[in-house]
């Protein structure tokens, strides 16, 4: 039998990416890790792995370590997060020739990185979504770290790909207005919505397609097949067939 989804065990390569941004938040992850029982082993940091409750472990830590008011821990670690140890994932999404096309990636975020992040684009009249569920069922909404840290990643790299200045449109939460609720706007610079029925960011669906300027046929195609044949060497995982998908792959 297979263990419940929020317990499968997570791929750990983003570890340097949490160590950076503990730097740039002023103070050392290092007791962290150790206080929780988190191997930092670089060498074999491929096949680390770690589980949702430990992660969610370290990362309430960290947002209590904090020493710079200025920056909220969890945006800090979706602004640093870069596909170090899956190079050509970031030269797909690069290279991509439409956002449409680039979305593709987060079906491989969920099989290469961690599977407790899934996403789904939805398309409502004039508005495109991408609708995040993190938590393991849909009876509540934990996480709310984990889910302000992946839309920092979302609106990081959706802005490197249609430009600073793309106008998305709103932000919607799941949980509830925390304390720090001012820095969310100053961050994401668009309107946030909490106590939302979904946690989602709306932007104008005709970016869907929009030609992108740093489109690369030629290396698109080959970051796309080195991936897959990552894919393909992966060991099957029990109960996969029950796990949803993005519905972003043609």
């Amino acid at each position: 039998m297979s263990q419940p989804l929020h317990l499968e065990p997570i791929p750990f390569i983003t570890l340097p990416n949490w160590v950076k941004a503990a730097a740039q938040c002023g103070f050392n992850i290092e007791p962290v890790f150790r206080e929780v029982g988190i191997e930092m082993d670089l060498i074999h940091l491929e096949s680390a792995t770690v589980n949702a409750p430990l992660l969610q472990k370290v990362m309430e830590a960290c947002v209590a370590r904090n020493r710079d008011p200025a920056q909220h821990f969890p945006f800090v670690l979706g602004e640093t997060f870069a596909f170090d140890y899956l190079p050509d994932i970031d030269t797909y999404l690069a290279t991509s020739p439409t956002l449409r096309d680039g979305l593709r990636v987060f079906d491989w975020v969920r099989e290469l990185i961690n599977p407790m992040i899934q996403v789904h684009l939805d398309e409502v009249g004039d508005e495109a979504h991408l609708v995040l569920a993190l938590a393991p069922s849909g009876d509540a909404a934990p996480y709310p770290y984990f889910s302000e840290t992946t839309f920092a990643s979302i609106v990081k790299f959706g802005r490197r790909l249609l430009g600073s200045s793309v106008p998305f449109q709103r932000l919607c939460f799941r949980h509830s207005q925390p304390a720090h609720a001012a820095a969310y706007e100053a961050y994401f610079r668009v309107l946030v919505l909490f106590d939302q029925p979904q946690q989602l960011l709306a932007f104008d669906r005709r970016l869907l397609d929009q030609p992108l300027e740093g489109a690369f046929p030629a290396l698109h195609r080959q970051a796309r097949y080195r991936v897959e044949q990552r894919l393909a060497q992966l060991p099957p995982k029990a109960g996969d067939e029950a796990l949803p998908t993005s519905g972003l792959v043609a």
